[in-house]
């Protein structure tokens, strides 16, 4: 789903709310620079979750790590970040 919104608060509470039912996380914990959280704690969770389903163990979170995406496509994240920033 995709949400347009122009009111920042709208967006960040929405944004935070989103993160925290995925991450299994309070929101608090999630305050931050996006681009932060995202290397905090979207990451790490994500990369336990690709592991774990390697090796056959059940994904204890709905967040996991896409296998074989591409080194280059950090090139995107410029323009990316550009759309994270809510506020």
């Amino acid at each position: 789903m995709n949400v347009v919104s122009h009111d920042p608060g709208l967006a960040r509470a929405t944004r935070l709310r989103l993160w925290a039912e995925h991450l299994e996380l309070s929101q608090t914990e999630l305050e931050g620079a996006p681009a932060e959280v995202v290397d905090r704690r979207w990451r790490p969770v994500a990369r336990e979750q690709l592991e774990r389903r390697q090796a056959g163990r059940p994904l204890t979170c709905r967040v996991v790590e896409l296998p074989g995406v591409s080194r280059h496509s950090k090139r995107l994240l410029g323009p990316v970040d550009g759309l994270l920033v809510d506020g």
